[in-house]
């Protein structure tokens, strides 16, 4: 990838997100099934509550929503940079870009204004 290819890296950084999301739905699958287990073994509300909320479980709910919202931030700073290449170097139009994404041409200028956190291009 060339040093200055921003969409290669822009790809990357959601590649990336997503390797660290893995580990962190499964524990959390994991967890969930074993929550399921002590229903289905006759467990209370309150037994699964105790269960869901103990120190590990916390940690891994915690983990997997810090690795969500990266994740969520890194697509939407792809999406951003994408519409802001596209209307200001290739001369699309903030409706044909809502028309390509389906999105409103409200929701393509949100994005087209957004800015990303890092260097990119």
């Amino acid at each position: 990838m060339p040093d200055d290819d921003w969409l290669g890296a822009e790809i990357g950084l959601v590649e990336r997100q997503c390797r660290q999301l893995e580990p962190r739905l499964s524990d959390f699958r994991e967890l969930l099934a074993r929550a399921r287990d002590l229903r289905v073994r006759g467990a209370t509300v309150e037994q699964i509550l105790a269960y869901i909320d103990a120190p590990g479980a916390t940690s891994a709910r915690r983990s997997l929503d810090t690795s969500l919202r990266a994740y969520t931030r890194a697509v939407a700073r792809l999406r951003g940079e994408i519409v802001r290449h596209l209307v200001d170097h290739q001369g699309v139009s903030l409706t044909e870009v809502g028309t390509l994404l389906g999105v409103s041409r409200q929701v393509a200028s949100t994005l087209y204004r957004s800015r990303s956190s890092g260097p990119s291009r």
